[in-house]
């Protein structure tokens, strides 16, 4: 208990079965005056326009590298998804409201400039592949 002045992850979240419990440990191992941060993104979206342009790229990809880049791409099975109240359209804002009711004080940033520098190395299939926003959550305990 109040032990450490900094928990960090990222891309984590989203992966664990209990995130409400994982984020009250956290907070609790932190010290007064401790930070989380909390680096995550809307990773599964369910608009149209979003499968439309993973679709797009993903053909992109598939032409360009000779390569089916529809093959292995992130197909989790039903059981697993069940598993994961992450894997849903806003996590990052479900994530967003779990740390704002953990008690700490939040700051939300967003990742612009890490998206804005990926995409610039990346060939249009990937751009289009890759629709995510990141969120950077920063929860100080009082």
């Amino acid at each position: 208990d109040n032990s450490y002045d900094v928990v960090i992850n990222r891309h984590l979240v989203w992966t664990l079965p209990h995130p409400k419990k994982a984020i009250a440990e956290w907070v609790r191992v932190l010290k007064p005056g401790g930070r989380l941060i909390i680096i995550d993104g809307d990773w599964f979206h369910d608009s149209f326009s979003n499968k439309a342009k993973i679709f797009i790229g993903t053909c992109l990809v598939s032409v360009k590298e000779g390569k089916n880049a529809f093959k292995n791409v992130g197909n989790y099975d039903d059981e697993l998804i069940s598993k994961l109240p992450m894997m849903h359209d806003k996590n990052a804002r479900q994530l967003v409201n779990l740390v704002r009711n953990s008690g700490l004080d939040i700051e939300v940033r967003d990742a612009k400039y890490v998206e804005e520098a990926e995409k610039e190395i990346m060939s249009l299939g990937y751009r289009l592949k890759n629709p995510y926003k990141r969120t950077i959550i920063i929860g100080t305990k009082m």
